[in-house]
């Protein structure tokens, strides 16, 4: 599970102008126009839950509005009726047009395979029909079977972080926009914990039956996917946005003929409703700032402003509070922009120790080279499976632990993970004086590390500070958020919390 914060395109694309109809709530009365079926209780309710999140969810421009609700339309109907997840009342035949898991060829529209006729529903409206197309002589009514075809179509699919077991039927579709799995429905938990003190892992029913938590998932969902980006100046529904919502459904009418599909629906909402109602012609999302900002970021130099990265340089910007015991982020740019940011934690066991061999202190300040190594010794939960990022002494601070080895910038398991796995599930742990970052993020840091070398750039780690009051200016100003899953972790320089 991964945060990506952006890239130098997204820096350069996301520069929201002065729209005043960005900033505005989302009132009832739009949502109204939309979902024409709705109670007004649940109306009102939707749009307080997206204008108290869009800002802090970076969906707060006219485009992302009307994006959002042109999906919610179709996937939540016009009465805003949630449901208590996807209902998995499949009928055989339906099953595999569904979900490949259920389909004879592996792929989607085959004939149903033996699973689909042991899980599927066979009633009246079929049971001829199936018995005809599939040579099935003497089959029986039966009920669908809901919560072995949602075990069946999504517990093993890695893909959605699921384990097995009931995890397809417990993370199944729910939400206005059916978040699935158990990837999504962690990532949405840290932000739900954080915001409301709800763990959705243990009650994932609940996206189902409350509006605010429909909501609030399906903002988190478009941040996840990068949707909120992808949104701003785009009306390719179909294209652009649909794909990473989910698949393309046909949309059939009684008599079971195709009509439409899911993806044409929502283009065409956005086209004749939400797009008018948010008025995405009149947005100014996009042009220029003219008021001045507190601080420029230079997309070419490290925060503190001191080196600019150049055509024989790049740099990999470590920032983190004084105190280190919260997240800070890394920065990885060369001479072109910001290549990719995440989060980092430089706390180490040994505290204020930071120079002498062994101490296991916090990483000095300063520059530092770099090497990478793809293949280390020590893979597995302590340092992950993606390689390192080995630091040597350049200049500054660092120069004062000269007799310091084994600095790296690694990934590994969360705090809460043990010594089991690489889930990111928990906040990022203590190291033993290293620079960690989330597993997710590693290899994307090793992919840009080895661009640089195949280019004859040299890459430079330089580590610096900002005061802890100051880290919610620090994330303000490369335009993202603070950890969620940090907010509440209370770390200690104690060697046993590396574990």
């Amino acid at each position: 599970m991964t945060v990506d914060m952006g890239s130098k395109k997204d820096d350069e694309d996301e520069k929201k102008g002065t729209c005043p109809n960005c900033d505005k709530p989302v009132t009832a009365e739009e949502l109204k126009k939309i979902f024409t079926q709705a109670d007004d209780a649940t109306l009102k309710k939707a749009a307080d839950t997206y204008t108290k999140y869009m800002k802090d969810l970076g969906m707060d421009t006219c485009w992302n509005k009307a994006h959002f609700f042109a999906q919610a339309i179709v996937e939540g109907g016009k009465s805003l009726e949630l449901k208590t997840g996807e209902g998995m009342n499949f009928a055989v035949q339906a099953l595999p047009d569904t979900f490949s898991a259920f389909s004879k060829t592996g792929k989607r529209y085959g004939p149903p395979n033996e699973l689909a006729f042991k899980y599927g529903r066979i009633d009246k409206n079929n049971i001829k029909t199936l018995e005809k197309n599939y040579d099935k002589p003497n089959l029986k009514y039966q009920n669908a079977d809901k919560e072995m075809i949602a075990n069946t179509a999504y517990s093993n699919r890695k893909e959605l972080g699921n384990k097995g077991g009931s995890d397809g039927w417990n993370f199944r579709g729910r939400g206005l926009i059916q978040i699935t799995g158990r990837e999504i429905y962690t990532f949405c938990n840290s932000f739900i914990q954080k915001y409301e003190k709800i763990d959705i892992l243990s009650n994932s029913h609940l996206v189902g039956e409350r509006i605010d938590l429909a909501v609030f998932t399906s903002m988190i969902f478009f941040l996840w996917k990068k949707i909120n980006k992808k949104a701003n100046k785009t009306r390719d529904v179909k294209n652009d946005i649909c794909p990473l919502v989910g698949n393309n459904v046909d949309i059939k009418d009684k008599n079971n003929k195709k009509i439409s599909t899911n993806y044409d629906e929502k283009q065409k909402y956005f086209n004749d409703s939400t797009s008018k109602i948010f008025k995405i012609d009149e947005c100014r999302w996009g042009t220029k700032e003219t008021a001045p900002k507190s601080k420029v970021v230079g997309k070419y130099a490290i925060y503190d402003n001191n080196y600019v990265a150049d055509n024989k340089t790049a740099y990999i910007n470590i920032i983190v509070p004084s105190n280190r015991k919260k997240e800070g982020l890394l920065v990885f740019f060369d001479d072109s922009g910001i290549l990719f940011k995440c989060y980092a934690l430089g706390l180490g066991t040994g505290g204020e120790d930071r120079y002498t061999n062994g101490g296991f202190g916090n990483v000095p300040n300063g520059l530092w080279n770099a090497g990478l190594e793809l293949k280390t010794a020590n893979v597995g939960v302590s340092f992950g499976n993606h390689g390192v990022i080995r630091l040597s002494p350049k200049a500054g601070d660092a120069l004062k632990a000269s007799s310091r080895s084994g600095i790296l910038i690694h990934c590994g398991h969360t705090i809460g993970d043990g010594k089991t796995g690489l889930t990111d599930n928990g906040a990022l742990m203590v190291t033993h004086g290293c620079i960690r970052v989330y597993t997710a993020d590693m290899p994307e840091i090793t992919k840009h590390f080895s661009n640089c070398l195949s280019s004859n750039k040299k890459v430079i780690v330089y580590v610096e500070e900002v005061n802890p009051n100051n880290l919610n200016q620090l994330f303000t100003d490369y335009e993202t958020i603070a950890d969620p899953k940090d907010s509440n972790t209370n770390r200690k320089n104690k060697k046993n919390d590396a574990q």
